[in-house]
Order: C-alpha cells, then structure tokens, then sequence
C-alpha cells in the first residue's frame, strides 16, 4: 500500500510539474524495489516504471546523464519482466533514444528509435498514434544525420499506410517532437469527445494535448497537428473566431517546418478556405483554395485525383457566391479529370 501510493504520488506530481516532490517520491520506490526479489509481476513493474518517470524528471531538470543511467538501467528490466517486444520496453527505449535526440546524439537514438518502432508497429499496426509519433521521431534523426532518402521512404510508408480512411486521422509529422505518450493520449481522446460532439471535452484534452506539444517548440509540427484537431473543435460550434486563429496557427507553423507546398499545409488551407466559405467570406476563400490547386498541379500532374477534388472545392465556393459560369468551369474540368481516371482504370 505504501509503494502505491508512493508511486501514485510521485507520478501525480510529475504530471503538475512539481520535479522536487516527483523525484523525491519516485526515487523513495526506487530504493524499497531496487534489489527486491518478488515473483509478483505487478510489483516488478513499479520498478521500471518508476525509474522511467524519474529519468523524465531528471531530463527535465537538464540532469541528462542522470536520465541516460535510469533508462539504461529500466530498459533490461521492462524486458525481463514484461518481454523484449512489450509496448511498455518500446516506449522506455523510445525515452531513452529521445534524450538522445535532445543531447543531438543521432548515432545513439536513431538504433533505439529503429527498434522502438518496430515493436510498437507489430504491436499496433500502422495507424496507431504511438507508432505514428515513433516514426516521427526516427524521420527526425534520418533528417538529422542527412538521411533524406530514408526519412522520405518512411514518411511515405505511413502516408501510404493511412490513405484516405479517416480524414481527420493524424498525418505523419515529418518535424514531430519525441516525448510523445501524453500527448497521444490527449489527443486520441480529445478526437474521440469530438467525434461524439461532446465539444467540451474535447477542447479540454486538446488544449492539454497542446500544452504537452509545446514543450517540443513552438515550429513542432506536433502542435501543428493538435491545433488543427482543436480548430475542429471551434469549427463544429461555429466559434468562427477561434476556429480562425487556431488553424491559421497550425497553417504558420507547418508553412515554417516544411514549406508551403507541404501536403498537411495544403489540408490545412483547404479546411481554413472552407471556413471562409462557411462565413461567406468568398476574397479570403478564394486565393487558398487557387494556391491549392495550383501546388497539386504542379507536384501531382494537371489530372490528379487531389486536382479534381480541389477544383470541386472551388466550384462549390463558386456557386454559394453566386458566380455560376465559374463554378460550371471548375465543375467541368474536375469532371473531366475524373473521367480520365476512370478510364485509365
């Protein structure tokens, strides 16, 4: 009962913050399991786990080689009593290869990331958000260490992965941060609270979400994504104020990651231009849903599918502005894109 709520209390205070009273709680675990025998296995967890969260605090606090020895030492025991290709292994690896990638020792993470990733991905399959974030974090070091090809291989496994299923899935983010697991969380569930339109909840965990993603940085794409779920959130409720400036940030920081002819830079400046059209705001609407089409072009062939689509956006902005022979113009040429497809089929 006293390592419980030991261990509760230790993990409470990391969540608030509070690094003294965490390390002071999780380092009292530590010292009544290290060296313990016990053939419980929900006790030899705490262990671990323990040291895991107070390598989180250590890290915090910038005590990197502190933090390197618990992952180090946590890492063999999560595989002794949990297995080598458990999450719970992944994800103290996947720690231990960030705090690498914070000390910019890409030779030492991107193996841990490799392997992180791997096991996550037999585990969860590909659209998982924990494996989603661990490809993030090995795109990172490839890019990193000037491995351009192996980040854009990987980035396209997941894409391909992803498809078009769930339009508001999480893309994979080419310029993620590393410390991922609450973020993941907030994030799954404040989509979850938004798919049932319980928009309270869902803006609360999507603002915790957003809280966790900037203490990757203010240009993480990380954040991009979170507050483009959030946007949702105000879009849903027609808080067009908020709606706005939250995609227009999320806009502002993958055009600076990743370039203005990024695929999510493009979603996110056709939700935005759809938003404009929603509010009647046909000038704002226009040039985006134009660069759009225009960026698709030119990367993609004048007779993409994601043209045709495009061009259907701007037809039916037309028409609600009450510019028929334009939105007939558009209408026409995505219907001849899409004649194309099919017969090439």
């Amino acid at each position: 009962m006293v390592l419980m709520s030991l261990n509760s209390l230790g993990t409470l205070y990391l969540a608030q913050n509070n690094l003294p009273k965490a390390e002071t709680h999780l380092k009292r675990v530590i010292e009544m399991l290290d060296g313990a025998t016990s053939s419980d296995l929900t006790s030899e967890r705490y262990l671990p786990t323990a040291m895991d969260n107070l390598a989180v605090v250590y890290r915090s606090q910038k005590k990197f080689d502190q933090s390197e020895a618990l992952y180090k030492r946590a890492i063999p025991i999560w595989e002794k009593v949990a297995g080598a290709d458990d999450p719970d292994t992944a994800t103290s690896i996947n720690n231990l290869a960030a705090l690498y990638y914070y000390e910019r020792k890409y030779a030492e993470a991107e193996p841990l990331f490799v392997r992180s990733l791997a096991i996550r991905e037999k585990k969860l399959g590909l659209n998982h958000p924990e494996v989603i974030n661990n490809a993030n974090n090995l795109i990172l070091v490839y890019r990193a260490e000037k491995k351009l090809a192996e980040a854009e291989e990987l980035s396209k496994k997941f894409a391909s992965a992803a498809g078009d299923a769930d339009a508001d899935a999480l893309p994979i983010l080419t310029g993620a941060g590393v410390d991922t697991d609450e973020w993941s969380k907030h994030v799954q569930t404040g989509r979850e609270h938004l798919k049932e339109q319980r928009f309270a909840e869902a803006e609360t965990e999507l603002q915790l979400a957003v809280k966790e993603a900037e203490k990757g940085g203010v240009e993480d794409r990380r954040l991009a994504a979170t507050l483009f779920n959030l946007g949702h959130v105000y879009a849903k409720q027609k808080d067009y104020g908020k709606a706005e400036t939250t995609y227009k940030r999320s806009l502002s920081i993958c055009e600076k990651v990743c370039g203005d002819k990024d695929k999510e830079v493009l979603r996110t400046q056709t939700t935005l231009a759809k938003l404009y059209t929603e509010q009647k705001k046909y000038e704002l609407a226009e040039p985006l849903f134009k660069h759009v089409i225009a960026v698709q072009e030119k990367a993609l062939g004048r007779n993409h599918q994601e043209v045709a689509d495009a061009m259907n956006n701007l037809a039916a902005m037309y028409s609600e502005a009450g510019r028929k022979s334009e939105s007939a113009s558009y209408e026409k040429r995505a219907k001849s894109i899409d004649a194309k497809n099919t017969k090439a089929q």
